[in-house]
């Protein structure tokens, strides 16, 4: 298995100008994690990147609402929509995925380029084009470096949640004997596996010995990632400031992770909005970045935020920002529930504040994340103080995740 973690002197030109296709999930977490792997293969090996999408709602996402994502991928190639064509039946439709996809092939399978997935060549309906992609040519990629682990409890009794033999390999587990009961193992088609840790299931399939392994570990620092991101972020935050006309120098960021307009969310909208009625007196002097997420309704958002501007005056603004950019300038990170995002900011060692206010029993507990610096429940701290105590150390705060060298071989794409 090939780690990237250390420094590497030479590179084979063999690969360079070569373009890779990566066939996106219809999530941004798809894009969100391979963005770094994709930037230091470029960097590192000189490859082109094509990322190709099949949902529309995912393109647009990633076009018009993630700003530090798509500069990153024109700097190192292009993203495109499969289905261009706006009104077309289903037969032309397919048609039309069946014809691009052919062309992709072409340029895989004849100028020595590879197809990276996230194992949607495995299910329908991509299964039945899979035949254009030969398996010497394709990279089985995990579906998120933040990962997708098995809870104990589940594995132990050999229960598996997915209904798809597929979805199991994308977990992460110590503990095989859930795949025990399985009378064969899904096809491993693919001649190179990309994980971000070491216990994803796929290093684990019965065929894995027969690929090239690259595990690409903390890959939220790697070098060509945090370079995009140092270079970039002072434009992008100072940008967003300057619809506010503030300059200052340190922000205060609210990721929402989860705040449907379910029942079941009330507790996330009332800790919420408690938590920037008590922002809204710093906000003068920090002001509250509050970056939703991609798919929420931002109709019902802003009248929540609306109503307690009104009546309280708080400076802020919806941002579409990338966490590790919007981490650079925060002197502290602010949530609401337990999210993945929660790491980014947990790198760039930015305090991590949850405000769980009303939350109590089993749900306090399943949204609390073990990386938050400061937990308030309304019981056992004062918001406030918190706030303050962070804002009377802002200067200690590091703000910069640690990179960590690569030690990519170019060869391994040979």
């Amino acid at each position: 298995m090939i780690s990237i973690n250390s420094n590497m002197q030479d590179l084979d030109i063999k690969i360079r100008g070569k373009t890779f296709y990566i066939f996106l999930e219809n999530k941004i977490i798809s894009l969100d994690s391979i963005i770094p792997f994709a930037l230091e293969i470029n960097n590192k090996c000189g490859v082109r990147f094509v990322f190709v999408v099949f949902d529309k709602v995912t393109y647009d996402a990633i076009v018009e609402d993630n700003i530090t994502l798509y500069d990153a991928i024109k700097s190192i190639g292009n993203v495109e929509y499969i289905l261009g064509f706006k009104k077309q039946s289903k037969f032309f439709k397919r048609l039309s995925l069946i014809f691009r996809m052919a062309r992709i092939s072409y340029q895989v399978s004849y100028k020595d380029g590879y197809v990276l997935d996230f194992g949607g060549l495995n299910v329908k309906p991509l299964v039945f084009i899979r035949w254009l992609f030969p398996s010497k040519r394709r990279i089985l990629c995990e579906s998120s470096s933040s990962g997708r682990v098995i809870p104990d409890d589940i594995v132990k009794k050999g229960d598996i949640v997915t209904n798809t033999l597929s979805n199991i390999y994308h977990y992460r587990t110590n503990d095989m004997d859930c795949f025990k009961e399985k009378d064969k193992y899904f096809p491993l088609n693919a001649a190179i596996l990309l994980g971000f840790h070491k216990s994803w299931n796929y290093f684990k399939h019965k065929d894995a010995y027969k690929t090239k392994q690259i595990l690409f570990s903390d890959s939220r620092n790697a070098p060509a990632w945090v370079g995009f991101i140092s270079q970039n972020f002072d434009s992008y935050i100072n940008h967003e400031l300057n619809i506010l006309n503030s300059s200052s120098k340190y922000i205060i960021s609210i990721v929402i992770g989860r705040l449907k307009y379910a029942e079941v969310s009330k507790l996330h909208r009332n800790a919420f909005r408690e938590t920037l009625i008590s922002l809204a007196e710093c906000s003068k002097d920090f002001p509250v970045f509050i970056k939703p997420k991609v798919y929420d309704d931002m109709g019902k958002l802003k009248k929540l935020i609306n109503e307690v501007n009104e009546e309280f005056g708080l400076n802020y603004i919806l941002t579409k920002l990338h966490p590790l950019v919007l981490a650079r300038r925060s002197i502290m990170s602010v949530f609401v529930s337990k999210t993945t995002v929660i790491n980014d900011f947990y790198i760039s060692g930015v305090p991590i504040v949850q405000n769980l206010i009303g939350f109590s029993g089993d749900y306090l507990d399943r949204n609390t994340s073990p990386l938050a610096d400061h937990v308030v429940t309304g019981s056992n701290k004062n918001f406030e103080k918190v706030v303050q105590e962070i804002i009377d150390n802002k200067n200690n705060v590091p703000n910069t995740p640690k990179k960590i060298e690569s030690n990519l071989d170019c060869d391994v794409f040979l």
